[in-house]
């Protein structure tokens, strides 16, 4: 296999196992989306009256003509806005999350990828980074001014976030910057990964050794971190997270001190990957 089909297959490796929604214990993908949608619309239907809160899918039009949904949460009086941005394999049916940040003064987004929660095409690093960086200026557009705007990503969504905010404060002053970032389980790269992640390389007959120069291009953080910032800064992550090693918290609080003045290490003794903030107190 020479060098170019070998970062070929690596990146088609890399939009099955990270950039697709996922199936699991016998389910469809699709029937896991529309299970949580189902969920989180019966979450809404019960929490939001109470609140005086209303709930909308909105549309984001990307450049190439698709349409793509985020599921917006807004209640009467509420002027900041919370942006969620979810994980792998994931998708934005997050309704106990959304009526937690609601409680707290937020209006809510929850941002989706190409084909995940039902959106049209299918994702892959640029598309991603593009579409959520577009969704995300639209949002504010909509009245949020950026001292206004939290961004809170888990997982992939904080790679994704690193991504966006490096190219936002490319063009942005030096002063303005994002009321808060949030990462939840966030990865600092791909190259020192889990047992999973392994094995997928393998059984896509990719030798891991060798596969390293391309893992390290695909949402490797370390420059977008170096170039970051917010007024405040948490990155939260679990002793027991069988996904990305808890080592990596450190190392991008490490990254991220250097420009921040204002980021603090949360770590949770015996959480897994999916941490429930809403458990944890932090929002």
């Amino acid at each position: 296999m020479n060098q170019e089909s070998l970062e070929s297959k690596v990146k088609n490796w890399a939009n099955g196992f990270l950039h697709s929604p996922a199936a699991y214990d016998g389910k469809r993908a699709e029937d896991i989306i529309k299970a949580d949608i189902e969920e989180s619309k019966n979450i809404f239907k019960q929490e939001l009256p109470k609140r005086k809160a209303t709930d909308s899918f909105k549309i984001f039009r990307t450049k190439d003509e698709l349409d793509l949904k985020y599921w917006f949460v807004e209640k009467p009086n509420n002027k900041k806005i919370k942006i969620l941005v979810h994980g792998s394999g994931s998708n934005f049916a997050k309704a106990a999350r959304a009526v937690a940040l609601l409680d707290r003064g937020f209006n809510v987004a929850i941002i989706s990828y190409r084909g995940h929660s039902g959106n049209p095409g299918k994702a892959d690093q640029k598309t991603i980074i593009h579409d959520v960086m577009g969704t995300i200026i639209e949002i504010m557009n909509l009245g949020y001014k950026m001292e206004d705007t939290y961004l809170e990503g888990s997982s992939l969504g904080t790679s994704i976030l690193a991504q966006v905010l490096k190219r936002i404060y490319q063009d942005s002053p030096q002063d303005n910057q994002f009321a808060a970032l949030l990462l939840k389980a966030a990865p600092l790269n791909l190259n020192d990964r889990d047992k999973e992640t392994v094995e997928s390389l393998n059984a896509a007959g990719i030798n891991e050794s060798r596969a390293q120069p391309y893992l390290k291009k695909l949402w490797n953080q370390e420059d977008a971190y170096s170039k970051i910032r917010a007024s405040e800064i948490k990155i939260v992550h679990g002793t027991a997270d069988d996904v990305v090693p808890v080592e990596h918290a450190q190392k991008i609080k490490d990254i991220l001190a250097r420009n921040n003045p204002n980021v603090s290490l949360h770590i949770i003794n015996g959480a897994g990957h999916q941490i429930d903030l809403n458990q944890c107190g932090i929002y």
